[in-house]
């Protein structure tokens, strides 16, 4: 049996895996330990094993609901919404300061002057 280098085993798993698989569950071993013995991921062995998940799964998978869409996920907000967030980000782009260290300043992490300590101490003193 052939897997993908960094993946668990991608085949699928025989009827009679799947049944044994059921039958040590019920016994009482884990997710895990099932995992670890038919050299798949907790997830298969979950979606095997546990009849609501595996039922919800095949449900989504007949009504065509993808994860994605249950969660919002990748949904593209409306023109008017993202012109919006291109303009807070504008605004706050604009608040922050011209970046005038030297490479060595970059380098090492020093604040920006206008962020530092210094700065506020001279600005408070000033006031």
């Amino acid at each position: 049996m052939t897997t993908a280098p960094g993946r668990l085993n991608t085949q699928k798993l025989t009827d009679q895996q799947t049944d044994t698989m059921r039958q040590w569950h019920k016994a009482g071993q884990t997710y895990q330990q099932l995992s670890w013995f038919f050299k798949v991921s907790v997830n298969a062995v979950r979606y095997q094993c546990d009849d609501t998940l595996r039922e919800r799964k095949l449900a989504e998978k007949r009504n065509g609901i993808r994860r994605a869409d249950v969660f919002g996920v990748g949904r593209m907000p409306p023109a008017s919404e993202r012109r919006k967030i291109d303009r807070d980000a504008m605004n706050l782009k604009r608040k922050i300061p011209k970046d005038t260290r030297e490479i060595t300043g970059v380098l090492l992490g020093d604040p920006l002057f206008e962020r530092s300590a210094l700065y506020e101490k001279q600005r408070g003193s000033n006031l």
